[in-house]
């Protein structure tokens, strides 16, 4: 027969086994200092902090720059002054015929040098008389192409002169004839027709641009 505990001695010994499992373990304050200050890597064990690892920035575009277009001046040719529109303007005809040539003397200062040859008053009347074009309208825009291709011109000038509140306003173009395409325009205004004079003389380089830098 085996002995049995008593009630007691059970609970007592219960309570022992309790304590010894509950008791807690202290570690020195230095110790503890120590483990908080250590860097931990994601295993939990205490060692240099994981290295971080970027990709690199990569370097910011740089704009597509368009090709700049070969500059091609326009080959040189023959150049008409045409006749001067002047039906609306108050001014009598030496005065139209000093402004058409001034504006045929300052055409030739550009353009001569380029290799362009620009004809004379007098071989522009001619050649338009000879093929039964009349001068006097061959300054008007629907006839002013067809007159430069019977002078044979690369390039004409064509010029409408008027006068409207009191002043002289004048519109000068300048056209490709092979296309009929407007290359230049300038519009003048003065008190006389010497402003007018001046005004295109000054203007002259920005109205043939296009002729002397571009291609057509």
């Amino acid at each position: 027969m085996e002995p049995r505990l008593s009630p007691r001695l059970v609970i007592l010994l219960a309570l022992l086994c309790c304590g010894a499992c509950a008791r807690r373990v202290t570690l020195p304050p230095e110790q503890i200092q120590a483990l908080n200050s250590r860097d931990w890597t994601i295993s939990g064990e205490p060692g240099a902090t994981a290295p971080h690892v970027s990709a690199p920035t990569p370097a910011p575009a740089k704009p597509a720059i368009a090709p700049t277009p070969k500059v091609v001046p326009i080959q040189g040719g023959l150049v008409a002054v045409m006749p001067i529109d002047a039906r609306e303007a108050k001014t009598d005809h030496a005065t139209i015929v000093a402004l058409e040539e001034s504006i045929r003397t300052v055409t030739g200062d550009l353009l001569t040098p380029r290799g362009f040859t620009v004809l004379t008053g007098e071989t522009t009347l001619a050649v338009l008389q000879d093929n039964g074009i009349d001068a006097s309208a061959a300054c008007e825009a629907s006839c002013a192409l067809a007159a430069a291709r019977e002078l044979q011109a690369k390039l004409f000038v064509s010029m409408t002169l008027t006068t409207t509140e009191g002043e002289f306003v004048g519109f000068v173009r300048l056209f490709e004839n092979a296309t009929g395409k407007q290359l230049g325009a300038v519009q003048l205004s003065g008190a006389t027709v010497k402003e007018l004079r001046k005004a295109f003389e000054t203007r002259a380089g920005d109205f043939f641009k296009r002729v002397l830098t571009t291609s057509p």
